[in-house]
């Protein structure tokens, strides 16, 4: 790919590596807060990772304090994003529909509702008969109850990082799209380079938001994530007449309806992976099909139109990892996210970009950092 001389000549104020959902908005939140020297760096092109190939959810809907935290702002964020950046993202608060299929389930969303309601989330338990009012197409043989994320919704994944590529252009950030970054150096005088094939570019700060390419990426400075990578896989089924709102979630996994009337759908089965493999298998295949079936019976008449794989990357808790370091200074973390990176992105990149401007994380983010595993 061919590249203005002038991209590699100058210095630049941050230079953030990963072309997801997270890297987008800290980067357009950067410089809609005034910072000029930014440039963002993917391997291959901007959502190619996680946040190209997830099904769209944002909830608040979470089991932990601090993960309500963020959903709780994700939910609020994402309402506002289509006018914050003139495009429409397809934002739709249908809710969350988790589904019980026997009791230990149910007791399970009891549990869950119950917690919720004590950390502010606007969630409610459903009889049976309720379930099916709100999803008549489920099959009644399965459901004995389950749990409404009343402010949970679902938006278009291409089309939120389209709009957040059209804010950056807009604000005169540079984006380097087919540009993977080999090696990462701390220099003598405390700046950071960025190998690139037989270039080299040179930064004050760093942010490494590369999904799975995170891990090989930080030890190049001498970093261990504690992290492993993981293959998740889902399919798409032709347009059906079903109108699927709320987000559905049985135990095997979610199924949701995008905007042009097709069903998408994942079982929750990973293992771990390369960075590099995203090939869907046989075996995932037939057991989405047979659980999707299952659940909404109707599709068993369907047609697939694709399948596809992604990756999540997991710590040692499930949680994210985002910190800015001491050691090297300058180095921002913003990986690790296991099934909640597109969600949570405007939100985690407006904090980040906050934090990296002010030089102290923001308290939002505090229970995320590296320590909690270093000082375990």
């Amino acid at each position: 790919m061919s590249i203005n001389n002038t991209v590699w000549e100058k210095k630049y104020e941050v230079i953030i590596i990963g072309g997801g959902l997270q890297g987008l908005s800290t980067t357009y939140y950067l410089l809609a807060n005034g910072v000029k020297d930014v440039l963002l760096i993917e391997r291959s092109y901007i959502g190619s990772g996680s946040s190209g190939r997830n099904l769209g959810g944002v909830r608040e809907t979470h089991d932990t304090v601090e993960e309500i935290a963020l959903g709780k702002e994700a939910t609020k964020t994402w309402g506002k994003l289509s006018k914050e950046l003139d495009f429409n993202i397809f934002f739709r608060r249908d809710g969350y529909l988790y589904i019980a299929t026997n009791e230990k389930e149910l007791n399970n969303l009891k549990e869950r509702w119950r917690f919720m309601n004590l950390n502010g989330v606007k969630a409610k338990l459903l009889s049976e008969n309720e379930v099916l009012e709100i999803a008549p197409y489920l099959n009644k043989s399965i459901v004995i109850g389950g749990l409404l994320g009343i402010n949970d919704g679902i938006a278009y994944p291409f089309a939120a990082i389209w709009a957040f590529y059209l804010a950056i252009k807009n604000l005169g950030g540079t984006i380097l799209q087919y540009t993977n970054a080999d090696k990462l150096k701390l220099e003598n005088n405390g700046t950071f380079s960025v190998k690139i094939k037989e270039k080299t570019l040179h930064s004050n700060i760093i942010v490494i938001a590369a999904g799975p390419g995170s891990i090989d990426l930080a030890s190049t400075l001498g970093i261990n994530l504690p992290a492993k990578i993981l293959k998740r896989q889902a399919l798409a089924i032709e347009r059906q007449p079903l109108n699927i709102k709320p987000m559905i979630v049985v135990p095997w996994g979610p199924i949701a309806q995008t905007i042009r009337g097709e069903i998408l759908g994942g079982y929750h089965d990973e293992y771990e992976c390369s960075p590099t493999d995203f090939t869907p298998t046989r075996e995932s295949l037939e057991k989405t099909i047979w659980y999707m079936i299952k659940t909404i019976p109707t599709l068993k008449t369907a047609n697939i139109l694709r399948q596809w794989a992604g990756h999540y990357v997991e710590s040692p808790d499930k949680k994210p990892i985002i910190d800015a370091l001491d050691n090297p200074e300058g180095l921002y973390l913003n990986v690790a996210w296991r099934h909640y990176g597109f969600m949570m992105a405007p939100v985690v990149g407006k904090a980040l970009a906050k934090s990296i401007i002010s030089g102290k994380i923001e308290p939002i983010l505090k229970p995320f950092t590296i320590n909690r595993f270093i000082y375990k």
